[in-house]
C-alpha cells in the first residue's frame, strides 16, 4: 500500500479485510500497521465492526465498570471527533489495558488488540 493515508471507516474497514483474506492469520495488530488520518470515533467504530464481523467479539465502551448503550457517547462526542494522525495500530494498541474500551469474547475480557 501507498504512503496515503486512509481517511474513511469503509476504507480503513475494506483495507484490513482484504489483507485478512489474503492469508490463514488471526487477526491482529500487524493488520492495522498503516497510516490514518480519521476521527477517533471512526477509528474505533471501524475497529468494532472488524471484530464482530472476522472474529465474533464484541468491543464494548465501559461506563463505571458497566457496558455502555453506545460504543461512542453522545455527551462526549467532541472528544472523539478529534482527529488522529499517525500510525492506527499504535492508536489501537494505546487501548490495551484500558477501562474506558474493551474487547469481550464469550464474557472473556480480552486484550483490545494482539
Amino acid at each position: 500500500m501507498s504512503n496515503k493515508a486512509i481517511t474513511s471507516t469503509d476504507e480503513l474497514y475494506e483495507h484490513v479485510l482484504s489483507e485478512y483474506m489474503k492469508g490463514d492469520t488471526e487477526l491482529n495488530r500487524m493488520f492495522f500497521d498503516f497510516e490514518v488520518q480519521m476521527s477517533v470515533s471512526d477509528i474505533l467504530i471501524a475497529y468494532a465492526e472488524l471484530q464482530k464481523d472476522i472474529n465474533g467479539d464484541d468491543v464494548l465502551r465501559l461506563e463505571n465498570g458497566k457496558r455502555a448503550k453506545k460504543l461512542i457517547p453522545d455527551a462526549d462526542r467532541e472528544r472523539y471527533e478529534t482527529v488522529y494522525s499517525g500510525n492506527c495500530m499504535k492508536f489501537l494498541c494505546s487501548y490495551n489495558g484500558s477501562e474506558e474500551f474493551v474487547r469481550y469474547c464469550d464474557r472473556q475480557k480480552l486484550w483490545f488488540i494482539l
